[in-house]
């Protein structure tokens, strides 16, 4: 017997199978409940015949990948373990097959492992070649990807959408282009990530009509009537090399999330003191950097700035690059984090960087090792450790590799595809 806290139940065990399940009591941090711990071993999934309240309690110690080793309890137990996922396809349109491309479901199997067996969606990031995607029929893009997944045998998918696509210097042609973005379903598109220009010109009439986008991502200078053809607007809307004085002013009401302003050691970059209050806008992404130069700004004076443009700003997502050996500078950015804080906006950590790195590594720890403290000492901010950045990261580029904006409302499956997208060469 396994002693279930208070309870006991009989397992019986298979000859032919490669774990065993240890459930033993334990206190959690919310209540006593039993947790269920799995431990590799030479001994078999056992036959099970539990309380029907330990079931939900066993699939959150497991992992979608683990269901199918299921099958071997008890007939009468069974069922209780059976479930269905819906698959949530992101799609990165890559070269054609013809020059070298290759359909790749992105760590799928990582997926399968890291998502709670009690979860409904397994988010799934697949390499899509662009001449394979413009075969696929109108629409139907998800159905054939579905039936290219290396799939758990006893898994059962209830359904699969292609919730969001971007591209990966594809090239192909223009027909490709525009067919492969035509086999998507617009009416479960949820995000649109036109790292390729080509996506402006070749945008289907459907997505404009149909799709209704938690986030629209234009990594290039582009004039808002174009976003004004969606029939329904982007929920959150992130430009990379927009003038946001100048686009403030004819933001549609829908869109509440954008991004990202840059604060640099003069201050906020294009901006100006005549903007009007946009009470639409609740999240922010900011990206922070100071670089050698003197930092000219106030934390109060910059808090004072935001909020008389964004009065109703519930939320920042925000990157941070400190410059080692400027201390003032960096503890300029510290009260800025504190200052939002404690205006009860509520402030979500990216990327947190050392830059202008020392030859020392031993000095070049302390460094982070302090900042670390620093940021660990502020109420109400999420802790995450800070890493030297050089030369190499980004190919070269300065910028963070997630943007600010994206933090917000993609979850790091996303997020990690299209930074993927952003900086991967040409070649």
């Amino acid at each position: 017997p396994v002693n279930l806290g208070n309870r006991l139940a009989p397992i019986t065990t298979m000859p032919h199978a490669t774990r065993c399940l240890d459930v033993a009591a334990s206190k959690r941090r919310r209540g006593n409940a039993p947790s269920v711990v799995l431990k590799p071993a030479a001994r078999a999934w056992p036959m099970l015949t539990l309380p029907g309240d330990l079931h939900e309690l066993i699939l959150q110690c497991l992992a979608v990948s683990d269901i199918g080793e299921l099958s071997g309890l008890q007939q009468q137990s069974r069922h209780a373990f059976k479930r269905s996922y819906k698959v949530h396809f992101f799609a990165t349109f890559c070269k054609p097959i013809r020059l070298g491309g290759q359909l790749q479901m992105r760590a799928a199997r990582s997926s399968l492992q890291t998502t709670q067996a009690t979860s409904e969606i397994v988010n799934i990031g697949v390499d899509v070649p662009l001449d394979w995607a413009a075969k696929v029929p109108q629409r139907e893009l998800a159905g054939s990807l579905l039936a290219a997944l290396p799939l758990p045998k006893s898994a059962v998918w209830s359904a699969a959408i292609v919730m969001g696509f971007t591209f990966s210097k594809p090239r192909g042609t223009a027909k490709e282009f525009q067919n492969s973005m035509a086999s998507v379903d617009p009416q479960f598109l949820e995000v649109v990530s036109a790292t390729d220009h080509r996506a402006i010109h070749h945008m289907p009439t459907h997505i404009f009509n149909q799709s209704r986008l938690n986030l629209l991502h234009l990594p290039c200078e582009l004039d808002l009537p174009w976003v004004q053809k969606f029939r329904n607007k982007p929920e959150a809307l992130y430009a990379e090399f927009w003038e946001w004085a100048d686009v403030l002013p004819s933001l549609p009401a829908e869109v509440e999330t954008i991004g990202d302003l840059h604060l640099d050691a003069n201050g906020l970059d294009d901006w100006n003191e005549g903007i009007l209050p946009v009470k639409t806008v609740r999240q922010l992404g900011l990206n922070v950097r100071t670089s050698r130069d003197q930092v000219t700004w106030t934390p109060a004076d910059v808090l004072r700035r935001v909020l008389a443009t964004f009065p109703n700003l519930k939320r920042v997502g925000t990157n941070l690059e400190f410059t080692y050996g400027h201390d003032s500078a960096n503890e300029n950015i510290l009260l800025l984090i504190q200052a939002f804080i404690a205006a009860g906006i509520e402030v979500v950590l990216g990327e947190v960087v050392l830059v202008k790195l020392p030859s020392s590594s031993k000095r070049r720890n302390a460094s982070l090792d302090n900042l670390a403290k620093q940021l660990g000492a502020i109420d109400g901010c999420p802790f995450v450790k800070p890493r030297a950045k050089t030369m190499k990261d980004n190919n070269g580029y300065l910028q963070p590799r997630v943007p600010a904006a994206l933090m917000l409302r993609l979850t790091p499956v996303m997020q990690n595809v299209i930074a993927d997208s952003m900086w991967k060469s040409v070649w």
